[in-house]
């Protein structure tokens, strides 16, 4: 019978995993001396940890500073360098901030396959099965398929709209318009929200499978996965673009860190149901910020159940995609998984799509995170979160000014 390896096991071979990965990284940092200079060198590129897992590249970052830097000045360079030190083309890169250490766990268990009650096949195989038909269609030439490395992006337009309510779904019945749509208002325009209610545990869903993002198919709407409206296609271009991921419900739960099986298993996957069953609608108004007058899917789905889980196609829609390329915000991931309150997750989404240096009256912000209970209440968590955002490290600095009579309570803080 075959032991499962214990920690006594793998320490020389993470011993020797690690001082390949810190070799590596040297060499990189050699390459990359080449075209910039020491300073550059020692403040963005020398403190990165790296890791490298079958044909993806992990980075792990001291800040989000650096991350935002790295991301947007130096990550094509690095991928080059780690290709040609290494001989083997890197697919996807995922940077994080993370320590060394933390960064090879996260990317040990994600990388490891799990094995589920699927009939016999670990979720590996499964997965790799309906990847295999994914490139058979692209043989076929019905669209074209490029790797796409997904990180922390969320368009900065949902981070602004209260569809993901904090706290219960049933509170939300009582907000619908005539057509059971659930109606919004922002500064640039309004719009509604048709399909089930959604919250903040919804919005974690939504996170969770942008982060496990795999592809990017263009083509023609019909010859997609699961095909689509020819209405998503603009500007008179045939094609459209979509991105896309193969995974197994416990990819979901593992990247939002909660338990696998039973009743929570069935909560996620109804969850995707709900996510893939909403529609938003905006004014006409606001049509330019979306590039098309229809209503706007977040996500397509289509899934097969097994015993204690289930693997899934997952395709965001264009417009969605649009949004995740040219039009969002940085949500640090590992922030949020760190807020234990639905209000301080809200907050922490909304004020992620806002300047650093940033100030808005309580009530307001309380109106459109879509928080329902009393102001006492909303007092209360808002508190409780800015003090955890701040002990977090992502605040530098928060006060509530105003004596909520005469001067209405304000927030100001910095980032």
């Amino acid at each position: 019978m075959e032991r499962e390896q214990g920690p006594s096991d793998r320490v020389g071979e993470h011993s020797e995993a690690e001082d390949n990965d810190r070799a590596i990284w040297g060499r990189v940092v050699e390459h990359l001396a080449e075209a910039h200079d020491e300073r550059t060198l020692s403040t963005w590129i020398k403190p990165i940890a790296c890791t490298i897992r079958d044909d993806r590249l992990w980075l792990g970052t001291p800040n989000h500073y650096v991350l935002d830097r790295i991301k947007s000045d130096f990550l094509d360079d690095i991928r080059k360098a780690v290709e040609a030190i290494t001989g083997s083309p890197i697919a996807n890169v995922c940077i994080l901030t993370e320590s060394h250490e933390g960064l090879r766990e996260r990317a040990a268990r994600e990388s490891a396959p799990t094995r589920h009650k699927t009939r016999g096949r670990t979720s590996e195989s499964v997965v790799e099965r309906a990847q295999l038909k994914l490139f058979d269609l692209e043989k076929a030439g019905q669209f074209s398929a490029y790797p796409v490395s997904p990180n922390n992006e969320f368009p900065t337009l949902l981070t602004r709209l209260p569809l993901f309510k904090p706290g219960r779904a049933s509170r939300q019945a009582a907000l619908l318009d005539k057509d059971l749509a659930l109606p919004f208002e922002t500064s640039w325009g309004d719009g509604r929200k048709f399909g089930p209610p959604l919250t903040v545990y919804d919005e974690d869903t939504l996170m969770a499978i942008g982060r496990l993002r795999q592809n990017m198919l263009i083509g023609h709407p019909s010859k997609m996965p699961a095909p689509i409206s020819e209405m998503y296609t603009v500007d008179g271009e045939d094609d459209v673009r979509v991105h896309v991921v193969y995974c197994m419900l416990s990819d979901i739960q593992d990247m939002c860190g909660t338990s696998k099986g039973g009743r929570n298993n069935k909560l996620r996957l109804a969850s995707i149901r709900r996510l893939a069953a909403t529609k938003i609608e905006f004014s006409r108004k606001t049509q330019e910020k979306t590039r098309t007058g229809t209503t706007i899917d977040l996500i397509h789905v289509r899934w097969q159940e097994y015993e204690d889980s289930a693997t899934l196609y997952i395709q965001f829609s264009p417009v969605m995609v649009t949004w995740l390329e040219n039009a969002y915000t940085y949500i640090d991931w590992n922030i949020r998984r760190q807020l234990t309150s639905d209000v301080g997750k809200a907050v922490h989404r909304f004020l992620s799509g806002q300047p650093k240096s940033y100030s808005i009256f309580t009530r307001k912000l309380q109106s459109t995170i879509g928080h329902q209970s009393s102001y006492k209440e909303f007092s209360r968590l808002l508190r409780e979160a800015l003090g955890q955002l701040h002990d977090l490290g992502w605040l530098a600095s928060w006060s509530i000014e105003g004596n909520g009579r005469s001067r209405p309570h304000k927030l100001i803080l910095q980032r």
